[in-house]
């Protein structure tokens, strides 16, 4: 923080417009905690709130899921066409853990006969990160009815969205922080913990970093703040009210994202 406040004297400018999406949220509502004075107005973009107020990703994905499921209940066309979108999940992912399905993947991802064996926590994986993005929603019920259906043709293609959208990501650099700002990944795996909490920073971070200073949200700010949040966000949907600053400051806006 005290970088980007240096490179704001730097340049001369005496108050500026803060836009933080996902990660960058933390480093935004910090900045506004640190140097309110110096900020105009904020975005917070797909909220990533500091550690003290982040539940299990695990329990956040059933949140959204389980929305999402019944979005799909008080929608005519959806209803009337998965009249039970939740139960075919379940079962869904009961089948795959049966019997996984294998699935036909682009030839750009260079896989062995262009092939992919979906079993039932690559499925929930490649769900949840579906649902951070709207323009998924529309087709993710046939998605998964396919999957349901044993017909999983088309589940390549959302397979390698999310793969193509992995490699974007620096996994030391991602690491480097995490372990650093969340205390609870130095904790050992929750007992009982899925497939989610298996993938995350549990047992990795002991060795890879020393912990630093926690971040922390601004409190009693008047800096006007839009909070942005896809409406099935897995990292903010129904959070965003509580972790902005000064609800009277605030607008949130639940329906778009990235």
């Amino acid at each position: 923080m005290e970088e980007f406040d240096r490179v704001r004297q730097a340049l001369g400018i005496e108050r500026w417009n803060v836009v933080g999406v996902s990660y960058g949220t933390t480093v935004a509502m910090t900045l506004m905690a640190r140097h309110p004075g110096t900020i105009r107005s904020a975005v917070l973009d797909s909220v990533n709130p500091p550690d003290a107020l982040m539940p299990l990703w695990s329990s956040r994905v059933i949140e959204a899921r389980t929305a999402f499921f019944s979005m799909c209940e008080r929608t005519v066309a959806c209803a009337a066409a998965f009249p039970d979108l939740a139960g075919l999940y379940r079962q869904a992912v009961d089948r795959l853990e049966r019997v996984p399905l294998t699935v036909p993947v682009p030839p750009w991802m260079g896989w062995p006969g262009n092939q992919a064996a979906l079993t039932a926590s690559l499925f929930e994986v490649v769900v949840v990160h579906l649902l951070y993005y709207p323009n998924n929603y529309p087709g993710l019920p046939r998605l998964i009815a396919a999957v349901h259906d044993g017909g999983a043709h088309d589940f390549g293609d959302g397979l390698a969205e999310v793969l193509q959208g992995g490699t974007a990501m620096n996994f030391a650099a991602n690491a480097a922080v995490d372990c650093r700002e969340r205390p609870h990944f130095r904790e050992r795996l929750p007992a009982g913990a899925d497939t989610l909490e298996q993938l995350s920073l549990y047992g990795v971070c002991g060795e890879w970093s020393g912990p630093g200073p926690l971040p922390f949200v601004p409190a009693g700010t008047d800096i006007p703040t839009l909070v942005l949040a896809g409406q099935f966000d897995p990292n903010a949907p129904r959070r965003s009210a509580a972790m902005s600053p000064t609800s009277s400051a605030t607008t949130r806006v639940g329906s778009h994202s990235r």
